[in-house]
C-alpha cells in the first residue's frame, strides 16, 4: 500500500490461465511474470457517533 509501505501477496489461478494462454497464441516460453497494483487502505467511518 502506498500510504502505508504495506505488501499483500495474492494468488489468483486465472493468472495461470492467462500465462498459458499468452504462451500458446504467442508460441512462447514464459520464464516469470509479476503483477503489480498500487492502492491505499480505504478509510474507515466512524460509526462510534
Amino acid at each position: 500500500l502506498t500510504d502505508t509501505g504495506e505488501v499483500m501477496e495474492f494468488c489468483d489461478p486465472r493468472i495461470q490461465s492467462i500465462k498459458k494462454t499468452i504462451e500458446e497464441v504467442f508460441n512462447i516460453k514464459i520464464n516469470t511474470h509479476s503483477l503489480y497494483f498500487y492502492g491505499t487502505r480505504n478509510q474507515e467511518e466512524n460509526t462510534n457517533n
